[in-house]
């Protein structure tokens, strides 16, 4: 292998993880298909980040609230 092709090679695979079209977010972390990350009920993973990323501009969490009607069992 050339050393100019090792060095393209390691350039891109660089921009890859760090940002670039196919890597992730430097701020969030968030790579392109990702949708977020999940909060159920305030326990937040990523309480770290804002609810939107001030770098990719990216919603950051997905919001879940559990609601549970009656007692447990009932209607059995």
């Amino acid at each position: 292998m050339s050393r100019g092709n090792v060095s393209s090679r390691l350039a891109r695979l660089e921009a890859s993880t760090h940002g670039g079209p196919s890597g992730r977010c430097q701020q969030c972390g968030l790579r392109p298909p990702d949708k977020g990350y999940i909060v159920v009920d305030g326990n937040d993973p990523a309480g770290h980040l804002p609810e939107v990323c001030p770098d990719c501009g990216r919603n950051t969490k997905i919001h879940i609230r559990v609601v549970c009607e009656g007692e447990e069992g009932e209607g059995a």
